[in-house]
């Protein structure tokens, strides 16, 4: 496994590097440990987020069905 050679922390990285870092696909690392593997547009991650929103929509009741909007053909599921 290939080690970089310059480690900055995130409050280093520049607004415009946030951005394209949260595109692509990364692994979260805890002490030389792969915590958890994101891939920013898995179809499971996208389907948890529209749960997660369509709840936030339709309240605190927990007997509501979870709302789902189709989106159209490419278009990207929008993370807030």
């Amino acid at each position: 496994m290939a080690q970089a050679k310059n480690k900055y922390s995130i409050r280093q990285l520049s607004r415009e590097t946030k951005k394209v870092l949260a595109d692509l696909p990364c692994m979260i690392t805890y002490n030389k440990r792969i915590i958890a593997e994101i891939k920013p547009y898995d179809l499971q991650y996208s389907k948890k987020l529209q749960n997660l929103q369509s709840s936030k929509k339709a309240g605190d009741r927990g007997d509501a069905p979870a709302v789902s909007k189709e989106r159209k053909k490419g278009e990207l599921p929008s993370i807030l």
